[in-house]
């Protein structure tokens, strides 16, 4: 057994704010019937209605939950201890990502202990387990499973055709995931939102176009030398996004391994041919000497390589930049 599948194995419970997730036990059997006799609550997972509480004690508990506990959980109140719904992580053999396979009683939807259930899942798989990657995927009839995910801070991926029977009917899926990079950032606006609560998130970006670059741009913004960046323009009207715009949102900053270091937010942005660049701009971009002509030599060999695998061409007498000045908020 591997040092994940040991730790999982190990975790009888996880404590969260209104609810715990914890192991089953053969005193659950009438809150689990409650739950599995409900065809609401059935209808979209492989469990059949249940047609007893002995039948729950046989199936439910025993013949899943106890025989074989990896990863299993019920989620109960915290102040009564009630069962209202089940989870479940599923490891992949290389134990390095997961599935999070989850049900809530129909009576306590609507309330948020799904969601709840889910992120605090979350949190023990990236942060206790270290795990890399988590995934679920819901019936396409079944958008509130979806909107759980995306509460919780998964994303959608791609639709699945065909990809589970049930009852001998073949559905198509939604697929949702989140990753540790992903998580983390969350996590880190989180912070910055108690602080700032009406921050409005714009995204999550890096410098450069390599690892290497971006950790050493990202130095150069916490170390304060770094206080603008630039942009060609048509790079805009290639990806049809809008421009930046001065104190709109606010940016999570990333080093090379995706690892978020600042919250940004822009301050001026105008937008000027290249060849009317300034030394002023130059020197708050902060990179190299921090001279115009280190600017124009570094950025002219950056567009044009990166212009040239688009099939394009950069021309510095022709080409409009985008400026931008920005100052850090929170790191």
């Amino acid at each position: 057994m591997g040092a994940v599948k040991d730790q999982l194995l190990k975790t009888t419970s996880i404590s969260g704010e209104r609810i715990n997730i914890r192991r089953a036990n053969e005193n659950d059997a009438p809150a689990m019937f409650e739950i599995f006799s409900d065809p609401a609550t059935v209808e979209f997972i492989h469990v059949p209605q249940a047609k007893s509480v002995q039948d729950t004690l046989e199936n439910s508990i025993r013949g899943f939950h106890m025989s074989d506990p990896l990863g299993k959980w019920v989620i109960a109140l915290k102040d009564s201890d009630w069962v209202i719904g089940g989870i479940d992580l599923r490891l992949t053999p290389d134990e390095q990502d997961a599935e999070i396979g989850y049900v809530l009683g129909s009576k306590y939807t609507g309330q948020g202990y799904m969601t709840e259930a889910v992120q605090m899942l979350l949190k023990y798989s990236f942060e206790t387990l270290g795990l890399s990657k988590i995934h679920s995927f819901h019936a396409t009839e079944n958008p509130k499973s979806g909107a759980v995910m995306q509460r919780a801070g998964m994303h959608f991926v791609k639709l699945i055709p065909n990809h589970e029977e049930i009852d001998g009917v073949k559905i198509d899926s939604l697929f949702y995931e989140i990753n540790h990079h992903e998580y983390d950032q969350q996590l880190f606006w989180a912070k910055f939102k108690k602080l700032q609560p009406d921050a409005q998130f714009g995204s999550a970006w890096a410098f450069g176009d390599f690892a290497e670059m971006a950790t050493e741009l990202a130095q150069l913004v916490l170390d304060g030398t770094k206080t603008a960046t630039a942009s060609a323009y048509v790079e805009y009207q290639l990806e049809d996004e809008a421009l930046p715009e001065a104190f709109k949102g606010y940016d999570i900053l990333l080093n090379g391994n995706d690892e978020p270091v600042a919250i940004l937010q822009t301050t001026q942005v105008k937008t000027v041919p290249f060849n009317k660049v300034d030394a002023e701009h130059a020197f708050k971009e902060g990179e190299g000497d921090r001279s115009l002509e280190y600017w124009r030599n570094n950025h002219l060999r950056f567009w044009q390589q990166a212009f040239a695998e688009k099939g394009l061409e950069f021309d510095p007498n022709q080409a409009k930049i985008v400026l931008e000045e920005f100052k850090v908020v929170y790191k």
